[in-house]
């Protein structure tokens, strides 16, 4: 029998904290590769970049569109 581990559903709050922490962790990967900067930037910043992008409707309902093409 095997079993499969399905995580339960995340609230708005939660995938935006989840999205935020990974928009940190690549900026600060991308400052660390370059070897300029500083990775305080990214991490004041990464709540800003989140609230630019598109509304999170929008990127599901695309999802769903690009699914039935």
């Amino acid at each position: 029998m095997s079993v499969t581990n399905v995580a339960a559903p995340m609230t708005d709050a939660q995938l935006d904290q989840l999205s935020v922490n990974t928009i940190r962790t690549l900026s600060i990967d991308a400052v660390e590769l370059a070897k300029s900067g500083h990775p305080g930037t990214p991490m004041v910043s990464a709540p800003l970049v989140l609230h630019d992008l598109e509304p999170r409707d929008a990127l599901r309902s695309r999802g769903s569109d690009l699914a039935q093409s």
